[in-house]
């Protein structure tokens, strides 16, 4: 995705004028005003205003009518469920207001020798921060973090090499990733305490930030998390036919993580004391079929989520304050499925973080 569509889907989520326009007569597209159904190119506006519209910096465009009648503003609303439809990456349903004052940020930040992409919204503490999977970027919360950024502060990043991040020493592992984010979140003034949310390999390189970071971290959501010892136990309990099938097709790793360095690192990653941790399971159960060609059998598939289950289990209790949520109608990228239980997640785990409450 270019940084000018990223842009447009910003200025969608989070930019632009209040949900409903009162005066009848505004200018039209181009001529410097955001009118109902427009959006400035560059996502961005000024401080003059006409009427009761901001104008734009630049030019604007017209966009397919979403919000009801009206279109997000960046420092008071949000879609009311953090659902967004296909056509124009709006709102589903009504928008709805967060706290007074929210500030929206979106910027590429230096952290010594290449930069990274982030964006932040929304007021209070701890700040959530969303670390995608493999290979994956900012784009995969779309459905997640408006949500949550009517109750706390969020932040969404891209990885170097992923995204609109550039490029950064290779070959990556989770504790060079947690180092890169360190300085990212000090260099962009996001002060610590922070809520992590991690998904697939996410979760690990957020395991491991927190034991790097242990004092900056309050909470944790792991979101069908990557455990670093499943493979082995995959091998044993699965037939030779469904683990040949099954390992057929490597992952794709363009953002050149060494995996297995990840899992070293993850195996001292196991302890987060008492701190609210919820893991999210998905069991529901996909097809297989690399290629096309041969499936794993259905009784090999049954063993993946079984063993997988039992995994997330021991990673819930890395902490005493934990709970293991099962999602028997999501597979593994819980954030299409499922995003709904993220967000319940999150703001439980929030809440847990703020008052020092039992999950």
């Amino acid at each position: 995705m270019t940084k000018s569509r990223s842009k447009n889907l910003f200025a969608i989520l989070f930019a632009l004028s209040a949900c409903e326009f009162s005066s009848p007569d505004l200018p039209l597209c181009g001529n410097g005003v955001i009118e109902q159904g427009e959006i400035c190119d560059d996502g961005e506006k000024n401080s003059d205003n006409w009427g009761s519209a901001p104008r734009c910096n630049s030019s604007c465009s017209a966009i397919a009518p979403h919000c009801g009648d009206g279109i997000l503003d960046s420092e008071t609303e949000y879609c009311e469920h953090g659902e967004l439809n296909d056509a124009c990456y709006a709102c589903n349903d009504d928008c709805s207001f967060c706290a007074e004052g929210s500030e929206y940020i979106e910027s590429m930040v230096s952290i010594g020798g290449y930069s990274l992409y982030i964006a932040c919204a929304g007021l209070g503490t701890p700040t959530t921060i969303m670390e995608a999977g493999l290979n994956n970027n900012h784009i995969d919360w779309f459905n997640i973090w408006p949500s949550v950024a009517q109750h706390t502060r969020v932040c969404i990043y891209d990885r170097a090499g992923t995204g609109q991040s550039e490029n950064g020493p290779a070959p990556r592992t989770s504790e060079m990733i947690a180092e890169d984010l360190h300085a990212l979140l000090q260099v962009a003034n996001v002060s610590p305490p922070y809520l992590l949310v991690g998904h697939s390999l996410g979760g690990m390189h957020i395991r491991i930030y927190a034991r790097m970071y242990p004092d900056q971290v309050y909470g944790m959501v792991l979101v069908d998390p990557t455990h670093e010892d499943i493979k082995s136990q995959l091998e044993e309990e699965m037939s030779p036919d469904d683990w040949t099938i099954l390992q057929s097709v490597p992952p794709d790793n363009t953002e050149n993580v060494d995996i297995e360095a990840c899992y070293a690192q993850a195996r001292a990653s196991r302890h987060f004391g008492s701190r609210p941790l919820s893991v999210l399971t998905a069991t529901g159960i996909p097809t297989y079929c690399p290629g096309d060609l041969n499936c794993v059998s259905s009784e090999g598939m049954a063993t993946l989520i079984r063993v997988k289950t039992e995994k997330h289990a021991e990673l819930a209790e890395m902490s005493t304050n934990n709970r293991h949520v099962l999602l028997d109608d999501s597979r593994h990228f819980v954030q299409t499925d499922r995003p709904d239980a993220i967000i319940k997640e999150t703001l439980d785990v929030l809440n847990a973080a703020r008052n020092g409450n039992d999950l």
